[in-house]
């Protein structure tokens, strides 16, 4: 007769609501936060910020639905008037030259938490591959945006909305994807 010996199987528990939600809020915060340091571009309606940064790691920390809350939830904040977006706050803003960027925040927290989850890099290289491509997301309905506000060409679009920002989005790349892998334990 065979008898059944359990087994110790580890389980980790879901977070609770609370947590979940305290988490959502402080990346909420922070990519507000990040939004009040800004660069003027020379030439373009776009200024650079750090909400990039804030927005990626949002996504690896929260996962593809979480990150994504916590993107939808700074852009409601800031169309109910609270002072979160870079230079203003109401709802115009999300309608005007910016706002493909603002929405572009949530599809890039969404792409990089379900790239995390799928393709599950554990390099570097890896994570730091994710963060680009995901990082890139948030030009396409950005440069789209500010093509229609500008009645302009596509290529001047890119020029205004994109080029002078690559620099700046590699280093916030490298920044956040240094953060993240330095401090996974803690962001996860």
């Amino acid at each position: 007769m065979k008898t059944y010996t359990p087994t110790t199987v580890e389980v980790k528990a879901a977070p609770s609501t609370a947590i979940r939600f305290a988490k959502i809020m402080i990346f909420t915060f922070a990519t507000a936060l990040a939004a009040q340091i800004k660069m003027p571009v020379p030439g373009s309606l776009v200024p650079i910020t750090f909400q990039t940064a804030v927005v990626l790691l949002a996504g690896l920390s929260l996962g593809a639905k979480d990150g994504a809350f916590s993107q939808a939830a700074y852009l409601v904040f800031g169309a109910l008037g609270m002072p979160f977006f870079a230079g203003a706050a109401g709802s115009a803003i999300l309608f005007g030259a910016t706002g493909g960027y603002l929405f572009g925040f949530v599809l890039a927290a969404f792409l990089i938490g379900t790239l995390k989850n799928k393709l599950q890099p554990k390099s570097y290289v890896g994570i730091w591959t994710i963060t680009l491509l995901s990082s890139l997301v948030v030009f396409v309905p950005g440069v789209l945006v500010l093509r229609w506000f500008l009645d302009t060409t596509f290529q001047q679009a890119i020029l205004t909305g994109f080029v002078p920002f690559i620099v700046g989005d590699l280093f916030k790349v490298t920044a956040t994807t240094t953060l993240y892998f330095s401090g996974k334990r803690y962001f996860n």
